[in-house]
């Protein structure tokens, strides 16, 4: 087995010289972050990671990330002075929270968008990638407070994400407060003229499959009325994809 340690998204770093043995072969496996707590693997690859903690949010939030690459053939590998690419598997879900302001007339700022889910629990990578051993407590995630709005233009839309353990989402709730100034700039002020708290379910599919998945993206497009004010409602759809992102890569090897 040979161990690659992901260091930072750019690149890579390990200790000496690996040199191909003709004959042989050889497993690659890795891991984002390299330095997350409490992770084993075996010499066959299996990898647990116990106690992962997904409360963190914004630029803070850590997106987990798993890679292989089993039976290489060494002498190929000299053959075509080739290297290992190790594609990484995203192991959370993501939360794509999105406003769609259809006001002509005013800008809109959301705040205090929440929502509480488990943040804690084990991922094991046998036979496949599951979550198990989830907190049974639930943790209030806190996105966009006073102090930090998400702003949205005149007939425009903007957005937040949010990485979750995969895990049920039957009970699951977001709220979130739609403000409305008379005056409004991107450093804010300007008396409010409207300030209301929604309530929306983030459950995605039939009573019997209410679940955010591994590696799954989950768009919550939320759209805010022209007639708002007067009390037309706010409509909440949920889209499902794959993760929308291009897979993150590297390589070790070549000639020496």
């Amino acid at each position: 087995m040979r161990w690659l340690s992901i260091k930072t998204a750019s690149g890579s770093t390990y200790q000496g010289a690996e040199y191909w043995v003709t004959g042989k072969t050889y497993n690659f496996y890795a891991i984002y972050p390299a330095d997350v707590p409490g992770l084993e693997v075996t010499d066959a690859g299996s990898i647990t990671i116990t106690d992962f903690d997904c409360s963190l949010t914004g630029d803070e939030a850590v997106d987990l990330m798993t890679a292989s690459a089993t039976d290489v053939s060494a002498d190929g590998m000299i053959y075509n002075s080739g290297s290992v690419s190790l594609q990484f598997r995203h192991l959370l879900s993501l939360l794509n929270f999105s406003f769609e302001n259809q006001l002509t007339s005013h800008a809109i700022d959301i705040t205090n968008l929440r929502l509480s889910v488990a943040v804690t629990g084990d991922c094991q990578s046998s036979p496949s990638p599951t979550w198990v051993n989830l907190a049974s407590d639930k943790t209030e995630l806190i996105l966009h407070p006073a102090g930090n709005p998400l702003q949205v233009g005149k007939k425009a839309s903007a957005s937040t994400p949010l990485l979750v353990i995969p895990q049920s989402n039957t009970d699951v709730t977001v709220t979130f407060t739609v403000n409305i100034r008379e005056v409004y700039s991107e450093t804010g002020g300007g008396s409010l003229i409207y300030s209301k708290r929604y309530t929306a379910s983030l459950a995605t599919g039939k009573a019997t499959d209410n679940a955010w998945r591994i590696g799954n993206r989950y768009n919550y497009t939320a759209t805010i009325p022209t007639d708002i004010m007067n009390g037309e409602d706010i409509t909440l759809t949920v889209s499902i994809k794959d993760w929308d992102e291009e897979d993150a890569s590297v390589s070790w090897g070549g000639k020496d």
